[in-house]
């Protein structure tokens, strides 16, 4: 198994991996955030500080923007009207126009990315979990550090959590 493969599957079978590299994560919509609810840290020195419970934002988030970029249209563009575009840091993106075109490309590429967006130094990206009708129910994530992970590199573990999400809707 690839350094990348047990960072992705390993929250998606339900077991820690010896070969994590990266902190990995599940995460469900819950009202206008979305929530953790699981979480496999790296076998490394350097962790990332989350909870299985945490509430996170969906615009500001990889998997909060997966799963925003898989849900029908109305129902998004609800969401988005409820939702306060806060800035979290200084990339988080607050302009209604510039969340549409990068939904845009999430659900071209069938994948989102944030880059400091949340946090500063972290860096993640996230995959939408699709029912059998193809509604987003959850995202699979993997997240790291930005000193350790370009974006460009980033973009590389996309097939991987692709691999961990379809794992996670056949057990749905």
């Amino acid at each position: 198994m690839s350094r990348r493969a047990g960072t992705a599957t390993a929250p998606a079978a339900g077991h820690p991996s010896a070969d994590l590299t990266y902190r990995a994560t599940r995460a469900a919509v819950n009202g206008d955030h979305a929530t953790y609810t699981h979480k496999v840290d790296p076998g490394r020195a350097y962790r990332i500080a989350t909870e299985v419970g945490m509430r996170l934002p969906l615009h500001a988030t990889a998997a909060g923007l997966a799963l925003l970029s898989c849900l029908p249209e109305q129902e998004a563009a609800a969401l988005l009207d409820s939702m306060a575009l806060t800035a979290l840091t200084a990339r988080t993106v607050t302009s209604r126009r510039a969340l549409e075109k990068k939904l845009a490309v999430a659900r071209a590429d069938g994948y989102a990315t944030d880059y400091e967006e949340h946090e500063q130094a972290i860096c993640s990206l996230a995959v939408p979990v699709l029912d059998s009708e193809g509604y987003p129910v959850g995202a699979v994530s993997v997240s790291a550090l930005t000193f350790l992970v370009s974006p460009e590199e980033l973009r590389t573990f996309a097939d991987d959590v692709r691999v961990a999400a379809a794992d996670v809707a056949r057990r749905l």
